[in-house]
């Protein structure tokens, strides 16, 4: 086609445009005034698809390019004012407007977005599919960037790839990996499997089976981990609970972190439940006193204020600052008292 053909295509066009829109009637030439603007805006040219063809392309120059539904608003949806790339498929839904559709199946249901990809939806106003498969973004602004089967449900939340993950909390995030939900507000689930930032401001970031309900909380890795109190961290580890604000249990096997500023790390069935308290290792130790510390062994206790249970076996530091240190079976009950293997305070 030459210029010469697109420009009486364009005036048989136009002039049917302008027509039914109550434009002037053509003038003298066959086309009216506001045609021959249109037109001049308008050229047919050659475009090399970098492997030596020439492709035919429609160039609009010096212009912008408006499509509109005619309502006046661009906060509405009538099915029209849609800038659509490709052929429409059966069943596809095209009720809103004002939105770019590209790909093959992708379904457009509110205003102001954009999808692209195979099988998408967007649903609320201003909300986007960038790419993938049957991704759905059913939240006010919020976005799908790709992966499999994803939902954007939260007003603003964003879900950047995986499979069948969940961001259903406002301005929530979830990137990567499977299964995964991020319901609180502002939280963030990131890779792994089935990983749950439910808590507001939460962090769930790889693993399985992990959940982040307090606020503020934090998992990151490991297996059944579940963070649930304020500010509270698991890493790592096999069934780990940090319960207490601002808690910690890292590593290890069925941890517990149960009060304030509490901390488990490492060991098997290792619990801090005193305020400030910290197990390091071991099996089965408990640090129960507020300020009091279990260090290795087996079924130590250290119940007493500040009192401290390291090594050795079924040891208990009851006593206020009291310490047991290796031996089996060791007793410190009174203030201050300590023992160590087979001596004591006593002897």
């Amino acid at each position: 086609m030459n210029k010469q053909h697109l420009f009486l295509f364009l005036s048989s066009f136009t002039a049917t445009v302008g027509l039914a829109q109550g434009l002037r009637a053509p003038e003298a030439g066959g086309i009216t005034a506001e045609q021959r603007q249109v037109l001049r805006h308008l050229e047919l040219v050659s475009l090399d698809d970098g492997l030596g063809n020439a492709l035919p392309t429609l160039r609009v120059t010096g212009v912008d390019l408006s499509v509109t539904n005619g309502t006046g608003a661009t906060a509405s949806a009538d099915g029209t004012g849609n800038l659509i790339v490709g052929y429409l498929d059966a069943g596809q839904v095209l009720t809103g407007s004002h939105n770019v559709i590209l790909g093959q199946g992708n379904d457009a249901k509110s205003y102001g977005g954009l999808v692209a990809g195979q099988d998408n939806s967007i649903e609320a106003p201003f909300a986007s599919v960038l790419g993938g498969a049957g991704n759905r973004a059913t939240g006010p602004h919020a976005v799908v960037v790709g992966g499999l089967s994803n939902l954007a449900s939260g007003d603003r939340s964003v879900v950047g790839g995986g499979y069948a993950n969940t961001a259903s909390g406002e301005e929530a995030v979830v990137v990567g990996g499977r299964e995964s939900v991020a319901s609180g507000q502002l939280s963030l689930a990131g890779g792994g499997m089935r990983t749950t930032a439910s808590g507001d401001y939460s962090t769930a970031v790889g693993g399985q089976d992990t959940e982040a309900t307090g606020t503020y909380a934090t998992v990151a890795g490991g297996y059944n981990g579940t963070a649930s109190g304020g500010y509270a961290t698991v890493l790592g580890g096999d069934s780990g609970l940090a319960s207490g604000y601002g808690s910690l249990v890292a590593g290890g096997v069925d941890g517990q972190a149960n009060d304030t500023y509490a901390s488990a790390k490492g060991g098997h069935g290792s619990i801090a439940s005193g305020y400030n308290s910290a197990t390091n290792g071991g099996y089965q130790g408990e640090s129960r006193g507020d300020y009091s510390s279990v260090g290795g062994g087996n079924g130590n206790l250290a119940s007493g204020y500040a009192s401290a249970a390291f090594g050795g076996r079924n040891q208990t530091a009851s006593g206020q600052y009291s310490s047991c240190s290796g031996g089996n079976g060791t007793t410190a009950s009174g203030t201050y008292d300590w023992a160590a293997g087979g001596l004591s305070s006593d002897d």
